[in-house]
């Protein structure tokens, strides 16, 4: 099995940090034997089919003369899921998704499933007592889902929610644990107590809610963090148990349909998203399909692409199998690709087809798909997706990217040309300037391809593809962790991905002139175009001399630990100038979005938590290479001075509780008191000025404008240690890779104490 079908049907198998699939984190440490390979051995036996299925007879069940489903019935909906990004969203607005073509919307309420809503009066009113704090927070979020139903359907837009199996209030799996767990004591979807329980769940959804037109149902993913009084888990354990997983999905469905479907008339869309098996596996979706008679109102959602929404992934290949109804998702705002901080158009690939699955077996586009009596709709998520940043201020792409979509589904023969220009009227986009933002746009999948990934389709699809993922940017480790650069360094084939980089650098150039051409009639969104262009050049320029830095310093790793210092040097002095225009931009561009980081993450996700723990990155393997190069000339610091009070006392204190070392003391009218601290490296001057009536008011001087910093391996403790020793604390923040404490000693001076994921000196103090 190639890597290109095990990363299509393992869409994390190329990253060493993350393994969303289990839950389970693999090392961050360097190895050429890598998780990519691993996943290929696991998953090999099962993708034979996969591939048979994907080269015969696909759509072979469509009669020749089929004819496309009526375009007047399909779904056009719309989902925000903005629950990371603080900035307000108009795509909260149902008014305005009606406004930008959509017909439905599929709401979520901040990540909270509809599941939640439910209060089991019907079933056992021990669950949710009268009175009791978890039945009070029921009645609220059940009220905030009802407001948000009710402003949808003023809006004239068919309403669907989205709920995610299995979630059940603990107080259910505490009354009836012995009926619905297994010993491990996760919950069995195919228990018939656990079946009873999901018929009254979806009875009350609809007796609650009863103006819904239907319910979206996920579960490939199941997160409960943000629910205190729910849990659950997966119903399908396909590691463990595939063929069980296969009865799991089946009994789902088919309760689904007849309970939404037959019983209420009401549309059930069921959701195949899962990490490598109902999503992306013909030979199992097939199998599942067929133990559940077709509906016109039982619709299965897929993405478009065989994986999550990844550069370099073929066309989804169950799109088209079997009888039911499909509607496919669309990302707009991509999380892989800066969510909007940057120019991104994807309309026209997903309909037309995206550049790296030319020449892919047919249907590998939605212009294509669309053709199929299956096809009912187009589902997109203009905002949302990823876990963190970056945060914009402007939603121009992702309203874009949304209205083509919108646009063209709702046409029957709407070529994407026509659609943008609507769309790009519609938003104000003066007539004249339509053609040139088309350019720009259409440049940006190319751009963005080259830019983290490769215009060769089959280095494209093998690459770790999510090296840049969220606001972060993966470095030497995650990219040799599945041998890619490795390989690309000995076959000679680095020299065309490091190209790419190049030519990308080169299309944003071109993109930032194109956007200084487009007018609007909203300035805010003129001002935007460059603005987000800008910060799309200035990234990628960082990425260009980053992948050439690890390129050039992993090749001399390779062969005798011989550097070519020279393009080291070059590319590290392109790298830091990069990094500083770019890290500069929010100071030059108000609307900027929030900055991506030459760190990385290693992110551990179950069902009821998430963590992100930050790991090296991009920044961390350019440092690593920076150390070979000869020291600049200069001067070294000796010592730093500093005018106080009493320097007998301050430098008491910081003996005694920072673990300095008095080196010498005048005993005259100013204490000259020189200390160094533990590695012997840095030294203070604490004195009294003979010439100055008195020392600087350090209790009412502002600690950003003079502070210590200090590294920290637990700022808690340090906290606690010197606020016992006289020390008062100003603020403690943190942030991912960050946790810092201001603190005053005695005196007033300002001192911090600081644990980074990367440290600012080459060296740690030890």
């Amino acid at each position: 099995m190639s890597k290109r079908e095990a990363i299509n049907g393992k869409p994390y198998a190329g990253n060493p940090h993350v393994r969303f699939d289990e839950g389970e984190v693999a090392s961050a440490t360097p190895r050429r034997g890598s998780l990519l390979y691993k996943m290929v051995f696991s998953v090999a036996a099962c993708a034979i089919p996969f591939v048979v299925c994907a080269n015969s007879g696909w759509f072979s069940n469509w009669p020749s003369d089929a004819r496309p489903a009526d375009v007047s019935r399909r779904i056009v909906m719309d989902t925000n899921m903005n629950q990371f990004d603080p900035n307000p969203s108009r795509f909260e607005s149902p008014a305005f998704q009606r406004e930008c073509g959509f017909n439905a919307v599929a709401l979520r309420m901040n990540g909270l499933p509809l599941a939640v809503t439910a209060l089991y009066d019907g079933y056992d009113s021990r669950v949710f007592p009268e009175g009791s704090d978890a039945r009070k927070w029921v009645l609220a979020v059940r009220e905030k889902f009802a407001a948000k139903i009710r402003e949808a359907k003023a809006a004239g837009l068919a309403v669907f929610v989205n709920t995610d199996v299995i979630v059940l209030p603990r107080r259910m799996k505490e009354l009836y644990k012995a009926e619905i767990c297994r010993p491990d004591g996760r919950i069995d979807f195919m228990k018939p107590k656990t079946l009873e329980i999901h018929r009254a769940l979806i009875g009350e959804f609809f007796d609650t809610f009863p103006e819904l037109d239907g319910i979206v149902v996920r579960t490939g993913e199941n997160y409960t963090f943000k629910t205190p009084f729910h849990g659950g888990n997966r119903p399908c354990d396909y590691w463990n148990d595939l063929e069980g997983s296969k009865a799991a999905h089946a009994a789902l469905m088919n309760l689904l349909r007849e309970e939404v479907c037959v019983k209420r008339g009401k549309t059930c869309i069921y959701r195949t998203w899962d990490f490598g098996y109902f999503h992306v596996r013909p030979d199992y979706y097939r199998d599942v399909a067929g133990r559940v008679r077709p509906h016109e109102k039982f619709i299965i959602s897929i993405k478009h692409c065989a994986s999550d929404f990844f550069r370099g992934i073929d066309f989804n290949r169950t799109l088209g199998l079997g009888e039911h109804p499909q509607i496919v998702e669309v990302q707009c705002q991509r999380e892989y690709e800066g969510k909007g901080a940057f120019p991104s158009y994807i309309a026209d690939s997903v309909i037309n087809g995206f550049e790296e699955n030319e020449g892919s077996p047919d249907p590998h586009t939605l212009r294509d798909f669309a053709k199929s009596p299956l096809f009912a709709g187009v589902w997109t998520w203009s905002r949302g997706g990823g876990w963190v940043g970056p945060c914009i201020r402007n939603e121009f792409w992702c309203e874009l990217n949304a209205r083509v979509m919108a646009n063209w589904a709702n046409g029957e023969h709407e070529t994407e040309e026509g659609c943008f220009r609507k769309a790009a009227e519609a938003m104000g986009v003066m007539p004249e300037s339509v053609d040139a933002l088309h350019h720009l746009a259409l440049l940006t999948p190319k751009a963005i391809l080259r830019g983290k990934s490769a215009s060769d389709a089959a280095a494209a699809k093998d690459l770790p593809v999510i090296w840049v993922r969220d606001c972060y940017l993966a470095g030497i480790n995650m990219i040799i962790g599945a041998d890619w650069l490795y390989n690309r360094i000995l076959d000679g084939s680095i020299e065309g991905i490091l190209a790419d980089r190049r030519e990308s650098v080169g299309m944003w150039e071109e993109i930032l002139e194109l956007a200084k051409t487009v007018r609007c009639r909203d300035k805010a969104d003129e001002s935007y175009l460059l603005t987000s262009s800008l910060y799309g050049l200035r990234l990628f320029r960082m990425i260009e001399a980053g992948w050439d830095v690890m390129a050039t310093g992993l090749r001399g790793d390779m062969f005798g630990h011989v550097y070519d210092t020279a393009r080291l040097k070059a590319a590290i002095d392109r790298y830091d100038s990069a990094k500083a225009e770019y890290m500069n931009l929010p100071r030059e561009r108000s609307d900027a979005a929030t900055l991506f980081t030459d760190e990385y993450v290693r992110i551990k996700v179950r069902e009821a938590f998430h963590e992100v723990t930050p790991v090296p990155g991009l920044g961390e393997s350019v440092d690593r290479y920076r150390k070979l190069l000869p020291s600049p000339k200069g001067s070294a610091l000796e010592h730093t001075a500093i005018d106080v009070a009493d320097p007998v006392a301050v430098a008491k204190w910081w003996v005694e509780n920072l673990g300095f070392e008095i080196t010498s003391q005048r005993d005259d009218v100013t204490h000259t008191t020189f200390i160094v601290d533990k590695t012997g490296k840095i030294a203070l001057e604490l004195y009294r000025a003979k010439d100055a009536p008195s020392a600087p008011d350090y209790h009412s001087m502002r600690p950003l404008a003079l502070h210590f910093g200090f590294v920290s391996d637990d700022v808690e403790a340090d906290i606690a240690r010197l606020t016992a020793a006289g020390a008062t604390l100003v603020v403690h923040e943190k942030a991912p890779g960050f946790d810092g404490a201001m603190m005053k000693d005695p005196s007033g001076i300002s001192i911090q104490f600081v644990k980074r994921a990367r440290p600012v000196l080459r060296e740690q103090p030890r």
